[in-house]
């Protein structure tokens, strides 16, 4: 098939952000289709550039950043920037994009942040990934125009909080659309399993403080990572193993040292692909911290970000939103709801590392490949 993956990444040139397009890009490739990468700015999506720690029509270290990656993965060229902004097409002309769309079979908008203009819309079908469950549904269902629009011509919806699936086990809305489950894949042929780490290595994650406001629906809120951060604010306190935070947006650093964290920067720890490997790496595992409308929502989502530790054969200790109806939990996957929960997770995996650690893998190798779970979602789109 010839299959066209929209995502973000010249938007964002960051490692952390764009390995949930990588994914799709780079599985579909292996499983033998012919890929393109489509990214198109819209109305709001200035591009981010690091080096110069700005957001503003220039995107030529985005540009830069995109073709040197696909370059690495023997798809150099494959790729299509149109910036609004500029009323201007990088990488493929129009006219050749235009070609492109006609003879596509599938046009996949992965976490559908890319505007599905009449062009891309001659692909023969149309596909939707929701990746924000809970925040996509509550403002599709209180009718927020610029969602309605983003998801709207599409032919197939999928989500990755399977309870949406079937909505009488989730409170969250559905957004009137037949949502259809799909994990989100793991290219596992990069993300292979690391040397063991030191003993004294800390458990670590990669996180935004907030990402954007809450939102709210039938009397219930529905938040950021920074309310269930407060969950565990004194865990350091309560544990001797080492954890360090990559963190973004605006943060209380100077709180969250005096209460024990280390803390990292988020942006150098994902700048490049490398770099956000060699994090993940060095780790003793991940002690994730969940958005409070995961949590709450409980729709049954999984982190794309927590697969790549598992992948590297990283256990990892994350609060649960219900995913254990689809992946096993006790080994190599735990789950906390407290300060008590979160010291014994800990506990428990460095008393056999060894055993979570390949438990870990299996997990992501079993239920989270790419290759599995892209071919599942080829063969359901028609």
């Amino acid at each position: 098939m010839t299959i066209i993956v929209a995502g973000y990444i010249v938007g964002c040139p960051l490692a952390g952000m764009n390995w949930g397009h990588l994914n799709f890009l780079l599985g579909l490739k292996k499983l033998g289709h012919e890929v393109w990468f489509l990214e198109d700015s819209g109305e709001f999506s200035m591009s981010y550039d690091p080096e110069r720690n700005v957001c503003d029509v220039d995107s030529r270290y985005g540009r830069a950043y995109l073709e040197g990656n696909l370059l690495r993965f023997g798809l150099s060229g494959r790729w299509c920037y149109y910036s609004q902004f500029e009323n201007r097409f990088y990488g493929l002309t129009e006219s050749e994009l235009d070609r492109l769309c006609k003879r596509a079979d599938l046009f996949i908008n992965v976490s559908t942040v890319n505007p599905l203009r009449p062009m891309y819309a001659q692909a023969r079908r149309k596909v939707a990934v929701d990746t924000d469950p809970v925040f996509t549904q509550v403002r599709l269902a209180k009718g927020e125009e610029f969602m309605r629009k983003l998801y709207a011509g599409h032919d197939v919806y999928f989500t990755c909080g399977p309870r949406l699936v079937e909505p009488v086990r989730c409170e969250v809305p559905t957004g009137d659309i037949a949502w259809r489950f799909t994990p989100l894949p793991t290219y596992l042929d990069f993300w292979r399993p690391a040397p063991p780490p030191a003993a004294d290595s800390a458990f670590t994650t990669v996180m935004q403080w907030t990402s954007y406001k809450s939102v709210e629906y039938g009397g219930r809120s529905y938040g950021q990572k920074d309310i269930e951060f407060r969950k565990i604010w004194d865990l350091p306190r309560h544990t001797r193993a080492p954890i360090e935070v990559a963190i973004s947006n605006k943060s209380p650093e100077d709180e969250l040292r005096a209460a024990g964290w280390r803390l990292a920067n988020a942006i150098e720890k994902t700048r490049t692909l490398d770099a956000y490997r060699d994090f993940i790496a060095g780790s003793r595992g991940e002690l994730g911290i969940t958005k409070n409308a995961y949590v709450v929502g409980a729709t049954g989502s999984f982190s794309d970000r927590t697969a790549l530790y598992m992948a590297s054969g990283r256990p990892v200790l994350v609060q649960d939103t219900g995913f254990g109806d689809w992946l096993p939990v006790g080994e190599g996957l735990l789950t906390y709801n407290d300060i008590e929960s979160a010291r014994g997770g800990l506990e428990r995996i460095n008393a056999d590392y060894a055993r979570h650690a390949a438990a870990a893998r299996r997990i992501a190798e079993e239920y989270l490949d790419s290759s599995k779970v892209l071919a599942r979602l080829v063969e359901a789109c028609g």
